[in-house]
């Protein structure tokens, strides 16, 4: 079960949520007052874009108020900082505008409730002022598959990770070691406006491509039945990769896999539970701002699906030690391999 302390972050953090639009709104009509030249530079369009960035920004800063996690926020400053610089815009301008949003924000709450929001803010802002980390360089392999798939080069993809498979690596191994990492990669490419956001979706959707390519290649590692299993994302999450190599996985570890897709309404997904009488929930949460929702529908699971055991994964979970036990799930696996490994423990054959 959810503890109170979660249970009271998560108030304050829909209490801001409930304000964000207006905050937003105020905060970028302020902000382009007190830059002129902004709007003589952007235009109406530049207006649009600052209120949808507030919007995004919040969504971060009350995503990290809820898990109670200080660093979460300081990352995602240096992440937009990244995002901002490669298209001309100082850091500067991101720190005045996070300040801007953070007192906006406090002047919502109670006062004994600010202290959860003032660290997080702060650190955000000094993120901003303090000289950028390197960003690291992929391997040599990595940084090949990764270009093929941002190329669209299919068979050039699909040949690299065949490579591997004939060096004596698994399905599992190429998930692990190379797609994974290049994932990454693509990511900072995105984050640094290396990259549009076309070009992203082509190397997503061609990283699906060579998944089902190598499928039929996945063993099953084991001939016993562990139980069957459901894996998606929760309702908003629109990152599924990660998720999907988790499901292949588990099904060449013994597992019958119902794999959901990400963003799925938390009704289906506790249809699919009964309807398959599944033993084990997969949840992927990538994106620290569907938190509350991975918690909503941890609690709904409990209350109509009692027997089902849970194991949350994703970028989202790994932000706080602990943050899934306050979530009530039962299991985190921070990357593919814990997943197959933890898993076990809620199989059929380890609950008889």
């Amino acid at each position: 079960m959810t503890t109170g302390l979660l249970q009271k972050r998560s108030g304050i953090a829909n209490r801001i949520q409930s304000g964000k639009e207006r905050i937003a709104r105020e905060v970028n009509d302020e902000f382009f007052l007190r830059h002129p030249d902004w709007k003589e530079r952007y235009g109406e369009r530049g207006i649009r874009r600052g209120f949808e960035d507030a919007c995004f920004h919040l969504d971060f800063l009350t995503a990290a108020v809820a898990a109670g996690n200080i660093p979460a926020f300081a990352d995602y400053a240096t992440w937009a900082r990244r995002m901002l610089e490669a298209r001309g815009i100082a850091p500067a301008y991101l720190a005045e505008n996070l300040r801007q949003l953070g007192e906006a924000a406090a002047n919502i709450l109670e006062k004994d409730d600010r202290e959860f929001l003032s660290p997080i803010v702060l650190a955000a802002v000094s993120a901003c002022e303090r000289p950028l980390p390197p960003s690291e360089s992929p391997e040599s392999a990595v940084a090949i598959f990764a270009q093929a798939l941002l190329t669209g080069n299919r068979n050039g993809a699909l040949n690299i990770a065949r490579a591997h498979l004939n060096e004596g690596q698994t399905v599992k191994d190429v998930y692990f070691k190379l797609m994974q990492p290049a994932m990454y990669e693509i990511g900072r490419l995105w984050e640094t406006n290396q990259i549009t956001v076309a070009r992203e979706h082509l190397a997503t959707a061609l990283a699906q491509f060579v998944m089902a390519q190598l499928f039929p290649l996945l063993i099953r590692e084991e001939t016993i039945d562990r139980g069957t299993a459901v894996v998606a994302g929760v309702q908003g999450e629109l990152h599924q990769i990660g998720a999907l190599m988790v499901a292949d996985s588990l099904e060449s570890d013994g597992w019958q896999v119902s794999f959901l897709g990400s963003n799925m309404p938390h009704w289906g997904i506790l249809e699919a539970l009964r309807q398959e009488k599944a033993c084990l929930l997969g949840i992927s949460t990538s994106i620290l701002f569907n938190l509350p929702k991975a918690v909503d529908l941890i609690q709904t699971v409990r209350n109509s699906c009692p027997g089902v055991s849970i194991m949350v994964g994703g970028a989202a979970f790994k932000a706080t030690n602990d943050l899934w036990k306050e979530a009530g799930a039962d299991a985190f696996a921070p990357d593919l391999m814990a997943a197959v490994s933890v898993a076990r423990q809620f199989s059929k054959e380890t609950r008889a």
